[in-house]
């Protein structure tokens, strides 16, 4: 099945698409005179930042992690921020009705509940730590390091030619009670 006939039999899958493209688009700057290499770097953790805006909508998390209406959906990055500001994009915005609010931890003592949390783990010993402070809480882990869904990580994000996809570990999500629609299941790669 071409793209084209995937997203005319699910609307879902065009709809998160789009969403992608859209904040993609929306936060392309005015004026850059940053070098070739910099330029793809932003425009790459631009698209990244898109589809950590996108995994949330298609992520059910247990109703007590929302304590009332008014929680807001939190993104967080741990580590260093390889968005350079693509995130504030996502903080103007809504998902399932929550406000987002994004914040930055440099440490897992800094470490406050959230939703969704990009790791940027320095070597695989920092991502054991990170893992280890999340455990049974219900919170979706996202990383692009080499080997970040085989060791617990629930999407890992991967660059081929070019292209983001992202791999999913639906054993560790639902370990964190956490629902992965079908619909972002169906566009992980295996």
């Amino acid at each position: 099945m071409n793209p084209v006939q995937v997203t005319r039999q699910y609307p879902a899958i065009k709809r998160l698409l789009s969403g992608i493209l859209f904040l993609v688009v929306s936060a392309l700057p005015g004026n850059v005179s940053d070098s070739s290499a910099e330029k793809l770097l932003s425009r790459e953790y631009r698209l990244k930042a898109a589809y950590l805006y996108n995994f949330a909508k298609f992520i059910e998390w247990p109703e007590e992690t929302f304590p009332n209406k008014d929680t807001p959906m939190t993104l967080a990055v741990l580590g260093a921020d390889p968005f350079g500001g693509h995130l504030s994009v996502i903080e103007s915005r809504t998902i399932k009705g929550r406000k987002v609010r994004v914040q930055y931890f440099k440490s897992l003592k800094e470490l406050e509940f959230c939703h969704l949390l990009f790791i940027n783990a320095p070597d695989s010993e920092h991502l054991a730590r990170a893992f280890n402070a999340l455990k049974g809480l219900s919170v979706l882990t996202v990383g692009e390091m080499r080997g970040f869904s085989e060791s617990g990580g629930m999407i890992q994000l991967l660059k081929r030619k070019n292209r983001i996809y992202f791999r999913i570990n639906r054993a560790a999500a639902e370990r964190s009670r956490l629902t992965i629609s079908p619909i972002l299941l169906k566009v992980a790669v295996q």
